[in-house]
């Protein structure tokens, strides 16, 4: 562990992290104004992270501004708080890639240490320095998940000791609740030094862990970065698919920005499977179930969860306390300038009183006073040390207010995020519904059908694949228009793209569509329904799974394999025969 507490050691240690000559992230590590030590473990760090990142100890003082001098904008560090740096310079115009830990107490000392721990280890990871560790250290065992507690998962191994598995030794950058859960049997390396266990070995590959999505399904996917025009959707955290906007929603004006957000897990349609896939989020009704998402370990949890659907609510936000409370376990207050400084800021309010800052920095104004007044009287000492308690007291009460503030403030913030998070998936639907009901108008109705039949396919074949699988001929049995026509509850537009997935076989595949046999009553072993003159079986799909009276469409299927699109109605709707 290297301890910085020069100005020129300080300067030199900002030049480093912003130079190109690192193999290894660092952890920087200050203490609090007024505190000798850290609330963070800074030998715990050091004993657990070993050889893969470098650890520094930055007391805060007036050198600590020669650091945030030389830092970019929200990348500084002091008063307490800890932060790991990567590898490269992408954390530079991400802040978020080198996140702060702050720590005011024992316990939330023990918290930021067990968060840089992690951070340096997912950067190691992320930077291929475990891969390159030695095995020497390490023994390999089995052994099954205990429990996930925070970012860690316990391993009870075989010989029964416990093993610790962070994100960086499954899937870095993931959290391991996604990764790993408890009953899963694991085997890996133990680091019998750390206790780390590694799990990597487990870890499948994309193509492996996604082999069992097909076109037509409809599945998760995590929103990455969001542009105007553009978005990234995550099948797999390795697997980025890029989409349009008019994979989104049928308006050429709108903003992805205000219809996609960041992170949010959103339901896509599979139209082309990898390596080149795609996705569609225009193709998807509520009602359809997702498959489960791809387990990135072997029996591994679905690594991403769809959200239930119900609105949110704003709650209304904590109170603040009353600043002559008792004081509550302090809440983090983000320590970095906004800005970087250019000139010295005060880091403790002790310099905030004038003549505390002459008498330490050695003002001339102060020293006239100091030399009439030698043996100055001990009342007077008392009441400046009052004085001095009484305006110590008004800014621990000020902090206080401050950092119930800021717990305030992150309450609407995270309100604020998931109502901001429902409303666009509301929009979402809102012009997907848009694009269902916008098209031509035909004055022939059986042309319109076929025309919005059409639409699907074209819309969920990729060009390239349309020549090779095109869109078979289908007949309209005389009773289906007029079925179609009293529908309701149900968009003519859905009833085709059924009618797509009908007659180009894809609807046997889709568990939602439930395609069967027709039978001439519930009872068990009773016949199929046949069409004496050609032969032709009844079948029947849902258009729809979770609404009530759920909507169903009857077609005939001829011995040659040709469809005859037959009736549509309510689930307990017998069709004519």
């Amino acid at each position: 562990m290297r301890r910085v507490d020069t100005d020129q050691a300080a300067s030199s240690l900002a030049d480093r992290l912003n130079g190109s000559d690192r193999d290894r992230p660092i952890v920087v590590v200050t203490t609090p104004s007024g505190r000798a030590d850290p609330w963070i473990d800074v030998e715990e760090i050091e004993r657990q992270v070993g050889d893969l990142a470098e650890v520094v100890l930055m007391p805060t003082g007036p050198f600590t501004w020669s650091f945030s001098n030389k830092m970019p904008t929200m990348t500084q560090v002091f008063g307490g708080a800890g932060r790991v740096y990567p590898v490269g310079h992408a954390w530079v115009n991400n802040p978020k890639a080198s996140p702060l830990r702050f720590a005011y107490s024992s316990q939330e000392g023990q918290l930021a240490t067990e968060r840089l721990v992690d951070d340096a280890m997912s950067m190691a990871a992320l930077a291929g320095l475990t891969t390159d560790r030695r095995k020497t250290k390490r023994v390999r065992l089995e052994g099954v998940v205990a429990r996930i507690v925070a970012d860690r998962a316990l391993v009870k191994l075989a010989d029964r000791r416990i093993g610790n598995v962070s994100p960086a030794l499954a899937v870095p950058a993931v959290a391991i609740d996604r990764v790993l859960t408890e009953g899963q049997p694991v085997v890996g390396w133990l680091d019998e030094e750390t206790s780390w266990f590694d799990v990597g070995e487990m870890v499948l590959a994309p193509a492996d862990a996604l082999a069992g999505y097909a076109s037509a399904d409809v599945v998760l996917a995590e929103v990455g970065e969001v542009a105007e025009a553009s978005a990234e959707l995550f099948l797999h955290p390795l697997v980025p698919v890029p989409i349009g906007r008019d994979e989104v929603t049928g308006n050429d004006l709108d903003d992805l920005r205000t219809l996609l957000t960041q992170g949010e897990v959103v339901a896509a349609r599979v139209t082309a499977v990898g390596p080149d896939w795609r996705l569609s989020l225009l193709d998807v009704d509520d009602e359809e179930e997702p498959v489960a998402a791809a387990s990135l370990l072997r029996g591994g949890p679905p690594w991403v969860t769809a959200l239930p659907d119900e609105e949110v609510v704003f709650d209304e936000p904590v109170t603040v306390v009353d600043a002559a409370a008792p004081e509550a376990p302090p809440v983090p207050v983000e320590p970095a300038p906004s800005a970087p400084l250019t000139t010295p800021t005060r880091p403790s309010p002790r310099l905030l009183d004038p003549r505390m800052r002459r008498r330490e920095t050695g003002d001339p104004v102060a020293a006239p006073a100091a030399r009439a007044a030698p043996g100055l009287d001990l009342e007077r000492a008392r009441s400046e040390r009052d004085a001095l308690r009484g305006e110590l007291d008004g800014f621990r009460q000020e902090v206080r207010l401050l950092r119930q503030q800021r717990v305030n403030l992150e309450g609407r913030i995270g309100h604020l995020e998931r109502l901001l998070a429902d409303q666009r998936a509301r929009l979402r639907k809102t012009r997907r519904s848009r694009a269902d009901a916008v098209g031509p108008v035909f004055a022939d109705a059986e042309q319109g059908f076929r025309h919005a039949v059409t639409t699907a396919w074209a819309t969920r074949t990729p060009a390239t694949e349309q020549a090779a699988v095109p869109l078979p001929e289908f007949r309209i049995g005389r009773p289906f228009l007029p079925s179609l026509e009293r529908l309701e509850g149900v968009t003519v537009a859905k009833v085709a793209d059924v009618v797509f997935e009908i007659v180009t076989g894809r609807a046997k595949a889709l568990s939602s569509r439930e395609l069967h046999h027709y039978r001439e009553s519930e009872a068990g072993g009773t016949p199929t329904v046949q069409r004496p003159e050609d032969g032709a079986v009844l079948w029947r799909a849902n258009l729809q799974t979770k609404s009530a009276s759920a909507r169903r469409i009857h077609f005939w299927q001829l011995p040659g394999g040709e469809v005859e699109l037959w009736h549509v109605g309510t689930h307990d709707e017998r069709p004519p025969l």
